[in-house]
């Protein structure tokens, strides 16, 4: 199993759900900070369908930002056997305050999110 946490800086999964991150997360034994900005599109916006991955990568610019060099590997899932991936590397330095994010609170996600896994 190829360390996926090597290969790529970033990680954009498809939000369909909690349970396809879990697995993601998982299978391909990533980090939690890897899985946290696909989680946050999750928790603010929900499942947005194929477009999330492109809230994902405006999280990862607006939060923590994207050095020049960096991979970014995008996975976008559809029904039935549908997955496909892009591999993008930052020409430049990337950290932008993109307004999805405006008024984020990381915190109280965090704390929600926590509270929701006591539960199960």
């Amino acid at each position: 199993m190829p360390d996926f946490k090597l290969a790529f800086d970033h990680v954009c999964i498809h939000t369909g759900g909690r349970g396809v991150i879990d697995e993601i997360e998982k299978q391909l034994a990533l980090s939690p900070a890897m899985i946290e900005p696909s989680r946050a599109v999750l928790y603010r916006y929900g499942n947005i369908s194929s477009s999330s991955i492109w809230y994902v990568l405006s999280f990862i610019e607006s939060v923590g930002g994207v050095r020049k060099g960096d991979r970014v590997w995008q996975l976008g899932f559809g029904s039935g056997f549908k997955c496909n991936s892009a591999v993008w590397r930052a020409n430049r330095r990337v950290r932008e305050a993109h307004y999805a994010w405006e008024g984020f609170d990381m915190e109280k996600m965090r704390s929600d999110l926590h509270a929701l896994n006591q539960l199960h």
